[in-house]
């Protein structure tokens, strides 16, 4: 039986507050039954980048395609980020339909959920955007050419807002494949806002909605906005959900932006409590996750 084991290393930024250096935490995670488990850790971007380096220049390829994990919030929580990342690996990390040969985990310390905690979350997306300048800056001068697909959940979305608040000035030198907005804890109409620039940078944009999702809901209480995980947007045209790639790609030549109303279509999720909150259904539904597969195995 054909297997497949995508190297998985993670950068942390810790750190809550605005204007202070972050500090940080990296390394690689490896896979055992049920669980990851961090096997080496440093606490300097540099070593980090040459961790990632080495594995990158050891797999033997000058070009690479490479997946950014950015979660939600909380979810650097060490054995929630252990339990869920097995599951990852098992349904999208390692599937043999794509090629994607590297996962870099962006682990951003959470602060409390308030209006700050959210500023912070974009603060250190600009931060991780420049780490990962760097490395495909250090990539290029060993001859490694990578493309990367972005894979966000939730108020990681906020993170992203901040990692590409400078693509809208100057494009990333790297090509990007993919990018799956899961449950997106940002409002209903960012794509007319901060991510408009994204559908002429990615090769394809995927946002899935739930609109019975419970947790986003939840947080609706707290700071009440129309957040794009519940209700997409009224603005651009929802794709019937889990159409083909072929059919997607026919209806849609002239948008690269994918909306996908995965509402009544997650039964199967079994992820962690995500039957009744309906908003981890990106790795715990075998429906999204075949969907998420196959876009990723879209070729540049």
């Amino acid at each position: 039986m054909l297997t497949k084991k995508t190297h998985h290393y993670f950068l942390r930024a810790k750190g809550l507050e605005i204007g202070k250096t972050f500090s940080v935490t990296g390394g690689i995670y490896k896979l055992s039954k049920g669980f990851i488990y961090k096997e080496k850790v440093v606490e300097d971007s540099d070593l980090w980048q040459q961790l990632v380096l080495d594995s990158l220049e050891s797999q033997g390829k000058k070009k690479q395609h490479i997946i950014v994990y950015i979660h939600g919030y909380l979810a650097e929580n060490p054995w929630f980020a252990s339990l869920s990342g097995y599951t990852m690996h098992q349904e999208i990390f390692d599937d043999l339909s794509h090629d994607v040969s590297q996962v870099l985990s962006l682990q951003w310390e959470s602060g409390l959920y308030t209006i700050e905690n959210r500023n912070l979350a974009f603060e250190k997306g600009k931060f991780f955007d420049r780490q990962l300048s760097l490395l495909n800056e250090a990539c290029l001068q060993i001859g490694i050419h990578l493309t990367v697909s972005f894979l966000v959940h939730s108020m990681g979305n906020r993170v992203l807002e901040g990692f590409t608040h400078s693509w809208k000035q100057n494009k990333p030198d790297y090509p990007v494949n993919q990018i799956f907005l899961c449950a997106p804890d940002v409002p209903a109409d960012v794509f007319e806002h901060s991510f408009s620039h994204l559908s002429g940078i990615a090769k394809d944009v995927h946002v899935l909605f739930h609109k019975e999702d419970k947790t986003l809901r939840f947080a609706n209480v707290l700071i009440p906005f129309p957040r794009l995980g519940i209700y997409g947007n009224t603005q651009i045209e929802v794709e019937a959900p889990f159409k083909s790639k072929a059919e997607t790609k026919e209806k849609t030549k002239k948008s690269r932006v994918h909306f996908l109303d995965v509402t009544g279509m997650t039964d199967d999720d079994t992820a962690l409590g995500s039957r009744f909150s309906h908003h981890r259904y990106f790795y715990g539904s075998k429906n999204v996750v075949k969907y998420i597969n196959e876009w990723l195995s879209t070729k540049q």
